[in-house]
Formats: structure tokens, C-alpha cells, sequence
């Protein structure tokens, strides 16, 4: 399985010295271990996720719709939070606030502060991932986080 992980990005890659996102690439390592451990609960997860597509997309944030809206009984806090926090150590830069603006991540982030039931954990998660994004220093991003209205609530949550 971990050579299929290689060949989907041998695959994936499209341009010649093609700069792979350090949240993708953080998303591969995180996946490569959970190969190394069928005995975790994230292994059919990313088996799954990787048996299901010839390429990856490198704009896209891996299992984020699966893992952060679950439903699945009472693993859902433990897929969201394992996300977020998967989250909070992959975002770098740039490039990868837009793969998370593309996607829509902080403002459903955002929009899950406001839900009745939300845990300690996943506030702490989502706050950490916004010091995160406004830890890059754009002033794009800055601006845009700005217009949403999310820096400065988010801020005072």
C-alpha cells in the first residue's frame, strides 16, 4: 500500500520541479505512517481515501469533508479533532491558506465555534488553526480573514 501512496504522487505530479504544498505533503507522511499501523482506527480511512483516486489533488485538503463532517457515532469529535489537529501542524504558508480558502476550511471552522455541543478540544483545535493562518504574515490573508469578519471574533472567542 505505501508503494500505491508513491505512485499516486509519482502520478499526480504534472510539471517538471513541481512544488508539492507542505500541507499536502505533510498530509503524505501523516497517511505513509498510518500505512505502517493497521492496528489504528485512521488506517481504512486512508486506504480507502487512496484506493479511491488515480492522482491526488494539490488543491484540495485530504479527507477534510470526511474527517471533519463525520457522523459516524461517537468517533466523529476524534475524526474532527485528529483533523484539526492534523491542520494546525500542515499550514505553512501561503500556498496553503488558498488550498484551504479554495475549500471553504475556515469559514466551516469558524461556523462550528458557534454550535451548541462543540468540545474544549476542537475550540482549542480551531483557534490554534486561525493563529496558524494569521501567523503567515500576508497581509492578503490578513485582509481576507478581515472581510469576513473572522479575525476579530475569532480573536475574542
Amino acid at each position: 500500500m505505501s508503494l500505491h501512496l508513491l505512485r499516486l504522487l509519482e502520478n499526480s505530479v504534472t510539471e517538471r520541479a513541481q512544488r508539492i504544498p507542505h500541507l499536502i505533503a505533510y498530509f503524505l507522511g501523516v497517511f505513509l505512517g498510518a500505512l505502517f499501523t493497521p492496528h489504528r482506527s485512521l488506517f481504512p480511512t486512508v486506504c480507502h481515501f487512496l484506493l479511491q483516486r488515480p492522482v491526488l489533488d494539490f488543491g484540495d485538503v485530504p479527507l477534510f469533508y470526511k474527517m471533519f463532517c463525520s457522523a459516524e457515532g461517537t468517533v466523529y469529535r476524534h475524526d474532527q479533532n485528529w483533523l484539526l489537529e492534523t491542520l494546525c501542524n500542515a499550514v505553512r504558508d501561503e500556498n496553503d491558506y488558498k488550498i484551504l480558502a479554495r475549500r471553504h476550511v475556515l469559514q466551516l471552522c469558524f461556523s462550528q465555534l458557534h454550535c451548541p455541543g462543540t468540545d474544549p478540544g476542537t475550540i482549542r483545535h480551531i483557534k490554534r488553526l486561525f493563529e496558524r493562518v494569521l501567523g503567515i504574515r500576508k497581509s492578503k490573508v490578513q485582509k481576507e480573514l478581515a472581510e469576513q469578519g473572522i479575525c476579530r471574533e475569532i480573536l475574542t472567542f
